[in-house]
């Protein structure tokens, strides 16, 4: 490793972080693709279950909170997609490789969305360990993500109220579910 790369590391360890205009390390800059590709693949991922439910939503309040979480979703991966743009690789790559099974997302996607429950089920808790992560990256050493990842995060934090409201919901039952005797 040389000297300019010792250097590098030295400064992110440190607590420094990165500019898209500042040298970095070859290396760096791929690991950095890869993770932030895969953190954009998953957000576009996600919409997926849940745009399904959107016409099917319970009331007309439900579709237009849902509208608005896939609407977020989407806005994210977009804002991510545009940092591995500055990265050096294109969008429409990314989107190419996420296609052709060449680039990774999160495995949680896979699963079905077989009930409104399941819905509020990820906007609940899959939403919360997400934001779990992602604040962690709110320090990381690349600045331009770290900036985004304020909006994200601010946005996820609202995903799981609305997830958690949809919960409750359904466990709480109608007013003619309660009123019936067991």
């Amino acid at each position: 490793m040389g000297q300019r790369e010792q250097e590098f590391l030295e400064y992110v360890r440190s607590g420094g972080q990165v500019e898209t205009t500042d040298w970095m390390p070859d290396e760096y800059r791929a690991k950095l693709i890869k993770f932030i590709e895969m953190h954009g693949n998953s957000e576009l991922m996600g919409v997926l279950p849940e745009r399904e439910w959107i016409l099917r939503a319970p009331t007309l309040q439900r579709k237009l909170a849902l509208t608005a979480k896939v609407q977020d979703e989407v806005g994210h991966s977009q804002l991510i997609y545009r940092v591995v743009e500055d990265l050096g690789k294109p969008r429409e790559h990314c989107l190419d490789d996420l296609i052709s099974g060449k680039a990774k997302f999160h495995n949680v996607f896979h699963y079905p969305t077989k009930s409104w429950g399941d819905v509020g089920a990820i906007a609940w808790l899959v939403d919360a360990a997400a934001i779990i992560s992602q604040k962690a990256l709110l320090k990381c050493s690349y600045a331009p993500y770290a900036r985004i990842m304020k909006k994200i995060c601010w946005e996820e934090s609202f995903h799981i109220l609305h997830g958690r409201d949809v919960v409750l919901t359904l466990m709480n039952g109608t007013d003619g579910q309660r009123a019936r005797k067991p």
